[in-house]
């Protein structure tokens, strides 16, 4: 499979689980947005199984700890491809 393929279904596999945590926040009331940026090469069979634990475990503590309301998520793969970044943002709008 040519990287450019593997990238980009990687890609709709991670976003697909993030739609489905959406959707579980959306019930009691969380809002916002979930950017995932591109990654820069196909991740391992390995890390795409951590980073699936990690989305949700991360989904799960959202639900548990924070209030309902406004949140924005960032997921990006480092250039160098031995971390992935998590960043959790809570913003109120009043």
């Amino acid at each position: 499979m040519p990287a450019e393929a593997g990238i980009a279904s990687q890609r709709a596999g991670l976003q697909s689980l993030i739609d489905e945590e959406e959707s579980r926040l959306e019930a009691p009331g969380f809002t916002g947005d979930n950017l995932l940026a591109e990654p820069h090469r196909p991740l391992t069979p390995e890390t795409m199984r951590l980073l699936a634990g990690l989305l949700a475990e991360l989904y799960a503590n959202i639900a548990k700890h924070t209030d309902p309301g406004e949140l924005v998520r960032h997921l990006r793969h480092l250039r160098h491809g031995r971390h992935s970044y998590l960043r959790q943002r809570h913003h109120r709008i009043r």
